[in-house]
């Protein structure tokens, strides 16, 4: 007897098979393993290659660097950087590396657009990300910095851009909840597209 399909739409267009693949990489599941992680962890109908493909289609693509993983189902060309929903980042934790980071909050000054203040704050070194608050014109960065003379500098070079609101130095900082949301977020995908596996 034929087995019956699982899910109402193709794994590889599926954010179910994406949303495993993230949490996969977070969770740190080496590749012999992830069919595994998929059932027993996550408890979602995924195969490890539906997960790959639907994370080739829309990782970004670094030019003359091959892509890894199986090729895309689809044969639309991979998305522009800009549009790319993975990167194969570092998730760099600075403070182990005797580094600190602040958390700034900046105001722009009036007759500068939006656009203009994201695009000169993103090129200031050592800015790590940037914010665009949708409520208001304001945009909040982490930067990261060795000692006092680099804050300095760094706070120096923000003023001279824009009103600088706050500049608060970080204490702590975990990127451990991610894990727990994107589990979440693959249950409730696979939920929606019939994918689901044993609630047990």
């Amino acid at each position: 007897m034929a087995r019956p399909p699982v899910g109402n739409v193709p794994q590889a267009q599926s954010r179910t098979a994406l949303f495993a693949y993230i949490a996969g990489k977070l969770a740190g599941v080496p590749v012999a393993g992830l069919a595994a992680f998929y059932t027993n962890e996550l408890r979602v109908n995924i195969g490890r290659e539906g997960a790959e493909h639907a994370a080739a289609a829309r990782r970004h693509a670094v030019p003359g660097k091959r892509r890894r993983g199986p090729t895309p189902a689809t044969t639309e060309p991979p998305p522009r950087p800009e549009d790319a929903a993975l990167r194969e980042w570092l998730l760099v934790e600075e403070h182990k590396l005797d580094l600190f980071t602040a958390l700034v909050r900046v105001r722009g000054i009036d007759g500068e657009t939006p656009g203009d203040l994201l695009k000169r704050v993103q090129e200031i070194r050592g800015v790590r990300q940037v914010f665009e608050l949708s409520e208001h014109w304001e945009i909040v960065t982490v930067v990261v910095y060795e000692g006092r003379l680099d804050r300095e500098r760094l706070k120096t070079e923000l003023q001279e851009l824009a009103i600088v609101q706050s500049f608060e130095d970080i204490g702590t900082e975990t990127h451990q909840p991610a894990l727990a949301t994107w589990k979440y977020l693959a249950r409730r995908a696979a939920a929606a597209e019939g994918f689901a596996g044993d609630p047990t």
